[in-house]
This record gives structure tokens, C-alpha cells and sequence, in this order.
């Protein structure tokens, strides 16, 4: 068990600059989300006041943080724009959009950039990594594409767990990886936890019982 926690220090390590830097966001995040909502309804005139004091009271917070920001939001197509200076003169930039049915946010900055799509527009990256497996039947809720620290999946799928279960041991021994861990938790509601290693990479795979169907949760990333 210490060699496991070992290895996944490794790979926190290894990303935690680029996610710490990129975690300045979350400050606006949700609260932007709420406010797209709010000022996607009533009259004009209500949804520019609306607008300019999310605007502010966003910018506000990120400058209590130590953040300098300008913040953009378009009630019209659902979207908001945020530019953000860190202490160190950093900049990023994040471009969130909302759906009826799906939602996607990207943010760019100087130690990378990072993907997040959800719902209709989620679906495999076109850089995934060829030797990770997929099974046939997963439908893809959530994706996440990091050029720094990985990919990450959540998806679902109808076929049975153990079948899931099998399927990622077997292939993934077949594509070159090895075994870390394998575990099998609560078998009431059972959850396969299952870590694997190839070359200076980690893949991590979950597949979950959930009521109507099976989760089954990706993450390949760098040691």
C-alpha cells in the first residue's frame, strides 16, 4: 500500500503546479454559472444590470485573492469570457459556454491549457492515447483533456460490471500496461479500483454499480 501512495504523490506532484495555477479560476466558476442563469431572463435593461454587477462582484473576489481580472458575460449566448493576472504577471484566460444540453469550458494559460466538455458535446479526445482501452458500450458524459497532466473520462455504459471489469484487466495487460493495484470495494454496490503503469505513465480506471447502469472513470496521466 505505501508503494501505491508513493506513485499517485508522484503523479500529484508532477501536475500541481499547472492545477494550482489553473485553480484560480474556480473562484468565478460557479458563481458565473449561476449568473448565466439569471441574466439569461427579464428585460434588456434588467439583464445589463444583472450583467455588469456579476461582472464586478466576480472581479471583486478574484482581487481579494490577489488576482487582477476582466470578466465578460453574455447572457445572449450564454457565455462567459475571464482574463486573469496573477501576483507573478501569469495570464490566463478561460471561455466557459452553457447549453441546454451540454456545456463546455476552456482555460489557457501559460502552463498550459486544459478542455472540460459535458454532456452532448463530451466525447473522446481527438489526442487521446491509442493504448488505452475503450469498451464499446461507454458513453461518454464528461471529458477533461489536460496537454499537461492527462485526459480524464467519465462515462457510462449498460453492459454488466463484472463483464466491464474483465474487459479493462484483460486489455489492459494486453496493450503493455502493468498492474498496480486492484481492488474491489463494497461488494453490495461493488467499485473496481484498478491502477496501472506503462513506461512513466498511470492509468486509473473505476468502474462503479450505479441503479441503471455502470460507471466507468478514466484518468491517464503523467508519473
Amino acid at each position: 500500500m505505501c508503494t501505491i501512495r508513493k506513485k499517485i504523490q508522484t503523479r500529484e506532484d508532477s501536475s500541481i503546479n499547472i492545477m494550482k495555477y489553473k485553480s484560480t479560476f474556480l473562484i468565478g466558476i460557479t458563481c458565473s454559472f449561476l449568473f448565466l442563469a439569471t441574466t439569461g431572463c427579464g428585460q434588456k435593461a434588467s439583464q445589463e444590470i444583472v450583467t455588469n454587477t456579476a461582472e464586478k462582484i466576480i472581479e471583486k473576489s478574484l482581487a481579494q485573492n490577489g488576482k487582477e481580472s476582466a470578466v465578460t458575460i453574455n447572457p445572449d449566448t450564454q457565455s462567459i469570457s475571464m482574463t486573469i493576472k496573477g501576483d507573478k504577471e501569469e495570464t490566463g484566460t478561460m471561455d466557459i459556454q452553457v447549453g441546454e444540453e451540454s456545456a463546455s469550458m476552456v482555460i489557457r494559460g501559460e502552463n498550459g491549457n486544459m478542455e472540460m466538455l459535458t454532456g452532448a458535446n463530451a466525447g473522446i479526445p481527438a489526442n487521446f492515447p491509442k493504448d488505452i482501452p475503450l469498451h464499446s458500450s461507454l458513453k461518454v458524459n464528461m471529458s477533461i483533456n489536460d496537454g499537461a497532466t492527462g485526459f480524464t473520462l467519465q462515462t457510462s455504459s449498460n453492459e454488466k460490471f463484472e463483464t466491464l471489469v474483465d474487459y479493462y484487466q484483460k486489455e489492459s495487460t494486453k496493450l503493455g500496461w502493468e498492474e498496480q493495484m486492484n481492488m474491489l470495494q463494497n461488494p453490495d454496490a461493488p467499485m473496481q479500483m484498478m491502477i496501472y503503469k506503462k513506461d512513466k505513465r498511470i492509468m486509473n480506471i473505476i468502474v462503479q454499480q450505479a441503479e441503471e447502469s455502470v460507471g466507468v472513470t478514466i484518468t491517464a496521466s503523467q508519473e
